[in-house]
């Protein structure tokens, strides 16, 4: 396996293709009412909004990035709320379409909110449970919901390893262990996503491409933090099970129908 950084034009246009995915998740609630409709249009079209401001953020490397997340935990702490109380009408329906605003807002938002995102999903499944159908009843919704918390540790992962890649020219003697585990947490939470994707079953492509893009996106990561680590002179046997792990990774996400290009 090849191992190297992503180029800062190729992150720029992965981010770019990563939005147009979240515009089109935003849209994936079934038929309620006007007045429903309404409500839950204003909470996407705020999500939407901030969503594009981070991959600007991303893209140019200038801007309140803090700022935009505080206002995501705002915009996910609302629509929670909104789904608690459209719970507690039985408006499952509402209920369903809120908490996953709210799990995609808490995902994106980054610390601390990012932690709620396992809370909200036990009450996303809950509400799920409830429709006529089940959660066949809004498919895309509710496959959101469960690989929100998943999606949400593996961010947190992969910022775990940029702070390990960036720390110095080469990773710390006393840290190569910790970076071992991470690399090992990455392998199991993607295989996990991949598990709950396949469970989900047929989903929109707008919503499976918007899994794929972020998952291609931590796998790059992961692929420049396996290079650093396997240039800081690590024991040989901790090299080899790192790399190894990236590999299986490699393997799955291929297996997926999920690129591993990161150039």
């Amino acid at each position: 396996m090849t191992l190297f950084r992503k180029t800062r034009a190729a992150h720029a246009s992965l981010l770019a293709a990563v939005l147009v995915g979240a515009v089109a998740l935003s849209a994936c609630g079934t038929a309620k009412s006007v007045s429903d409709s309404a409500s839950i249009l204003s909470f996407e079209d705020e999500w939407t909004a901030l969503y594009k401001q981070t991959v600007e953020v991303s893209r140019s490397g200038t801007g309140d990035i803090s700022a935009v997340r505080s206002g995501l935990k705002g915009l996910s702490e609302r629509a929670e709320a909104q789904g608690d109380a459209a719970s507690r009408n039985s408006d499952f329906a509402k209920a369903v379409s809120f908490y996953r605003i709210a799990a995609t807002s808490a995902w994106q938002a980054g610390p601390p909110r990012d932690t709620a995102v396992l809370s909200v999903q036990e009450k996303g499944s809950a509400a799920c449970a409830k429709l006529p159908q089940g959660a066949a009843s809004q498919p895309r919704d509710c496959a959101f919901i469960r690989m929100a918390p998943s999606l949400a540790a593996l961010d947190a992962k992969a910022r775990k390893m940029e702070e390990l890649r960036d720390a110095g020219p080469t990773i710390p003697a006393n840290r190569l262990n910790e970076a071992e585990s991470v690399v090992s947490d990455v392998g199991d939470l993607t295989k996990s996503i991949l598990e709950a994707r396949t469970l989900a079953g047929a989903q929109s492509t707008s919503f499976d491409d918007y899994v794929k893009l972020n998952l291609n996106r931590e796998f790059c990561t992961l692929q420049g933090f396996v290079g650093r680590f396997s240039g800081s002179a690590p024991p040989a046997d901790q090299k080899l099970r790192v790399i190894d792990t990236a590999r299986a990774v490699q393997t799955n996400l291929r297996n997926a129908a999920i690129s591993t290009s990161c150039s």
